[in-house]
């Protein structure tokens, strides 16, 4: 049995992925991290690691004093690399971080991802004061006016499309 080293001093350096393949085992089918060594106390070998809070709804796992996200983790463990941009999940589930579950997207991206809707229910699309609809997209923090229409389908149609042209596969009209 490995034994877990204790804290790195307050100026350690990032995690890196050996360290982290060292501490944690991760298998990619499940998205389930489980420690490799003993920590002490109740985190024994082979058991899950971090846990997820309430008010979070996600993973955290804490290493060497400091609270990582399982998301990004899992990607370090399997590219060997920190992720330069975001990482999101494809179904929507925080907790679900499985590795065919996970993507990297920019912040442009993981908003197109989101599940906001306005009063209407629907993305991009409002009432003017005279009952026609007004159908907009937020691209790369820039708004852009696709039309003023009769029926709320059809804003909702000129948004939809308009979503799929700027965010391909994390459009979303929800």
């Amino acid at each position: 049995m490995t034994r877990y080293k204790g804290r790195q001093s307050a100026k350690a350096k990032t995690l890196s992925a050996n360290r982290l393949r060292k501490l944690l085992n991760y298998a990619p089918a499940t998205g389930i991290f489980r420690w490799r060594v003993h920590r002490g106390g109740p985190k024994k070998v082979d058991g899950v690691a971090g846990s997820i809070p309430p008010s979070k709804g996600y993973r955290q796992i804490r290493i060497d004093g400091k609270i990582y996200r399982a998301n990004r983790l899992a990607w370090l463990y399997m590219t060997g690399k920190w992720p330069k941009l975001e990482i999101g999940y494809i179904n929507h589930k925080k907790s679900d971080t499985r590795w065919a579950n996970l993507r990297a997207m920019t912040p442009s991206q993981r908003g197109a991802t989101s599940r906001r809707r306005n009063k209407l229910g629907v993305r991009g699309v409002w009432i003017t004061k005279s009952g026609k609809y007004v159908a907009s997209i937020k691209v790369a923090g820039e708004k852009k006016y696709l039309g003023l229409f009769d029926t709320i389908e059809k804003a909702t149609v000129a948004y939809t499309r308009a979503a799929k042209d700027a965010f391909g596969q994390f459009a979303s009209a929800r």
